[in-house]
């Protein structure tokens, strides 16, 4: 083989990568996806809305107040964690369905859970002890009472 040869042969191979990556970027468009383009760009980020809950955060003189709209969850689904300057709330939803075919006499069971968390960051940090929460009508509502630090008096 002559060196032209070579040459003219590795400019084959590197080209070769190239026009497989180009034949498949041409099939990507050519052929249409499942789901519209748009219709998978929503479904995305609409899952990634249902994977959170609303919360509103006050800051009053002495207390924090935190509420979060859980419309349908039990208070035994909720689950919140006091750090000191860090609330976590996590809501655990279990999920059975069982359905019955009457022709065939047969059960069909799914159950599936899912969790969301949302940590909501304090400026600055709370009164553990102090802590008190409720949940009515689909409304968690924290009251998380400010830690009061000493007062340092500067003498001259």
């Amino acid at each position: 083989m002559t060196s032209s040869d070579k040459k003219n042969n590795d400019k084959q191979l590197s080209r070769e990568p190239f026009s497989q990556f180009m034949h498949t970027m041409d099939r990507l468009f050519s052929e249409k996806p499942v789901k519209g383009m748009l219709q998978s760009l929503d479904d995305f980020f609409g899952s990634m809305r249902e994977r959170s809950f609303p919360t509103e955060f006050f800051n009053k003189p002495n207390y924090y107040l935190i509420t979060a709209s859980l419309p349908g969850i039990k208070k035994e689904q909720i689950n919140i964690e006091l750090l000191p300057q860090a609330v976590t709330i996590t809501i655990t939803h279990t999920q059975n369905e069982t359905l019955e075919h009457p022709s065939s006499r047969f059960f069909q069971r799914k159950q599936g859970t899912s969790t969301v968390t949302k940590t909501i960051h304090l400026p600055t940090p709370i009164n553990e002890q102090s802590v008190t929460a409720s949940h009515r009508n689909g409304i968690l509502q924290l009251k998380l009472p400010k830690l009061k630090g000493n007062k340092i008096n500067i003498h001259e």
